[in-house]
């Protein structure tokens, strides 16, 4: 969604998608969050939400789109060829923010495999820190949580992640019994720009697959 909002306000995206989607996945989930379809639908009072939200989806990503997509399945599956078509990229025509999603999946050509996911995980966050320091521009990746035994949550295989970010914010997501909207916060765990430990209450839109509010 932020990237959305980023492509459709005169901005340009570079998107990494490292969670084996294609292209046109990644499309029909954005078609999902505007119009609450993944595909075509038969009844006739949603057909006019749906074209409108397809053309307007077409748009984004035609011919000059604001979208640059970054395939990671053939190969390019390592921060460091990530970093040299990203820095290559932003050359030619500078983006406005960068988004990696998820950094579990970014592997890496430094780090051996021996020494583990955790090694891993905190060599690509510092690549990706410094990509995002070269470039100027912000690097939004996202990350799985895990709980910890005193109830605090944490990104999943390293905290190295959050001391390299500066802002790390996480999604509780609560189920409920509602079909349509279910509750939800965005706890503000770190912020080296500001305020801390902010929390906002959100709702959910189980139809669209969004966050509204």
């Amino acid at each position: 969604q932020i990237a959305w909002h980023i492509a459709t306000h005169g901005g340009r995206v570079y998107y990494a998608p490292f969670a084996d989607l294609s292209h046109e996945q990644i499309k029909r989930r954005i078609l999902k969050q505007l119009c609450g379809w993944s595909d075509y639908p038969t009844r006739t009072d949603y057909l006019i939400s749906f074209n409108e939200a397809l053309e307007e989806v077409n748009d984004v990503f035609g011919a000059g789109s604001a979208w640059q997509f970054y395939d990671s399945r053939n190969g390019g599956d390592t921060i460091e060829s990530l970093a040299a078509d990203l820095r290559r990229a932003h050359a030619e025509e500078p983006f406005t923010a960068v988004f990696a999603d998820y950094i579990q999946r970014i592997g890496t050509s430094t780090i051996d495999a021996r020494s583990g996911t955790v090694a891993r995980t905190e060599h690509v966050s510092r690549e990706l820190a410094r990509l995002a320091a070269d470039l100027g521009v912000p690097v939004v990746f996202g990350s799985q949580v895990t709980k910890q035994a005193d109830g605090r949550k944490m990104t999943k295989y390293a905290q190295a992640i959050e001391e390299d970010a500066g802002l790390a914010l996480i999604v509780d997501h609560e189920d409920t019994e509602s079909t349509t909207f279910e509750s939800a916060s965005l706890h503000c765990l770190y912020n080296r720009f500001g305020k801390s430990g902010v929390k906002g209450a959100l709702r959910w839109d189980v139809r669209r697959l969004r966050f509204v509010e």
